[in-house]
């Protein structure tokens, strides 16, 4: 009914706030309440999976959450290809799961929907920094070879 949804949308907005400044159990109580009052908005659902990875105590937890959260997003990426938040949600799941194709995909997708998002544009920070990571040559350890190398003798 209609005032059911706007409820959920009243709860859902409230819910952004929240995890926009980090008040996660606040987030994750209207997230659910949005859930509950309309089930069928898979964006509601997705924030209410990914405030649970952001707020899992355990690598259990975080694991079932991301595999939640992944399936909702991609449900709201099949209903709107230009669902900014879903991309940036996407891309940093990927990201954390180390796959750097897939996330940087996401990120450039969000980017193109908003070129100043925030949050697509630390994501790309993010993929090109592990990236680096991965391609830098070892730095040879001057410490310690110098350690291992024998000290000239004085006369």
């Amino acid at each position: 009914d209609r005032s059911a949804r706007i409820e959920a949308e009243r709860a859902f907005r409230q819910g952004i706030e929240m995890l926009e400044r980090s008040a996660l159990g606040g987030a994750q109580k209207a997230f659910a309440l949005a859930c509950e009052r309309n089930g069928e908005e898979p964006e509601y659902h997705m924030f209410e999976a990914w405030t649970q990875v952001l707020s899992a105590k355990d690598e259990e937890a975080r694991v079932a959450a991301r595999a939640q959260t992944t399936e909702w997003a991609r449900r709201v990426v099949e209903n709107d290809r230009d669902a900014l938040r879903a991309h940036t949600i996407l891309g940093q799941l990927g990201a954390a799961a180390g796959e750097l194709d897939g996330a940087e995909r996401h990120f450039r997708y969000a980017l193109r929907v908003a070129p100043a998002d925030r949050d697509a544009l630390r994501g790309m920070r993010l993929v090109e920094r592990r990236r680096n990571e991965q391609t830098a040559p070892a730095k040879p350890a001057k410490a310690a070879k110098a350690a291992k190398s024998p000290k000239p003798k004085g006369r």
